[in-house]
């Protein structure tokens, strides 16, 4: 008399053919994506499981294989995880010396954010914090951070699978750069080195800022990503304000309050974390004299002044200074000055108690 058997799990893709050499009949199905990554999952724990029983080596590999069809089936690859895991392991150690922690005494714990206009010495000052705090991460910008978005590409996992396809030559270097978020990816890609800078272009269409999302969109991904923010004692420097202010000022027209309001949104999606805002005040005086020691320093090998050509272009096109007829070095000036305004009102008003104000390039360091 025949039996069957029903098992209704997840299995390697050869069983069925095994089944049929042993001279038995099955009946299979192909699984949706949305199933196929929750039996992912729960196969995850079976394996598990299953070594927890027997320590073999065997289950051990069995888990290893569930894992790598997990990272392939979210967009990824085992190389990757492997990328994260040496990454992690070069910064903070494997478990090979079997160091049990027992207990820690915390020290206030407190987050950074510095913050000023182009040119007042947000990198000198955030140096000094990670000198004074070397037990926080200090990031630059294009790095990973959780709170900020500048110089990295947001895209879908279709996007960056396109990505890799249309960039094979740089797909380890992509991978190594890239960080998955819920269903989307954040590629950090002026991380990646190459010469080909029609991978530059292609992946700055990606960005979220300078209007390339609405702004329902724009406003969500900025609030999903500070009330997921999970990582505590971070120095970060032009994470708060000037990408996000700059957004909503030069490429989407918003008057002030309407940007004070949004700040709002994101104080509440802050939370109860520690922040402290560094801000270095400019002297009106001084916007235009950083803007001109900018200028006379940043030219190439035949003088030119190609940044200060890419800055004029890039302000001179956008809707705000169009509509308000600004343009080159004084249009610059004008618009950096009511920034500056904004941000310290921002700072008074969203923020009271939460922000020190330092005089650009002019301040005493044993105050910070």
């Amino acid at each position: 008399m025949m039996k069957t058997i029903s098992y209704h799990k997840l299995v390697r893709d050869r069983i069925p053919e095994i089944i049929e050499q042993a001279g038995q009949t099955c009946v299979y199905s192909i699984l949706p994506e949305e199933d196929y990554l929750r039996m992912l999952d729960e196969k995850l724990n079976e394996e598990l499981e299953e070594y927890q029983e027997d320590k073999s080596m065997e289950e051990l590999a069995d888990l290893l294989e569930v894992v790598r069809a997990v990272a392939l089936a979210r967009g990824s690859s085992f190389e990757q995880v492997e990328e994260i895991r040496r990454r992690k392991a070069e910064k903070r150690g494997g478990f090979e010396k079997r160091i049990l922690l027992e207990t820690v005494t915390e020290g206030e714990r407190m987050n950074y954010f510095v913050e000023g206009l182009q040119g007042s010495g947000k990198s000198t000052l955030a140096k000094l914090l990670a000198e004074k705090h070397p037990g926080h991460k200090a990031l630059e910008e294009g790095d990973y951070s959780p709170v900020e978005l500048s110089w990295c590409a947001w895209m879908s996992e279709d996007d960056y699978q396109g990505i890799l396809a249309e960039f094979p030559d740089l797909r380890s270097e992509i991978e190594a750069k890239s960080h998955h978020e819920n269903g989307r990816v954040v590629v950090c890609y002026t991380k990646v080195r190459t010469d080909n800078h029609s991978f530059y272009r292609k992946l700055a269409e990606y960005e979220i800022y300078n209007n390339r999302t609405t702004l329902d969109t724009f406003k969500e991904i900025v609030l999903t990503r500070y009330r997921n923010w999970q990582e505590e004692d971070l120095i970060v420097e032009c994470s708060l304000f000037q990408n996000i202010v700059e957004d909503m000022i030069l490429f989407r027209c918003m008057p002030d309050d309407e940007i004070i309001a949004f700040y709002r949104e994101i104080k509440k999606a802050v939370g109860n974390r520690e922040i402290q805002i560094m801000y270095l005040r400019t002297a009106p005086e001084d916007i235009r004299n950083n803007l001109e020691k900018a200028r006379k320093e940043r030219t190439d090998e035949n003088g030119n002044e190609v940044w200060f050509g890419m800055l004029c272009d890039y302000f001179d096109h956008c809707p705000y200074a169009v509509r308000n007829g600004l343009h080159g070095a004084e249009g610059l000036v004008r618009h950096w000055e009511h920034r500056q305004e904004l941000e310290l009102r921002i700072c008074e008003e969203v923020f009271p108690g939460q922000y020190k104000v330092l005089p650009s390039k002019n301040y005493d360091a044993s105050a910070v």
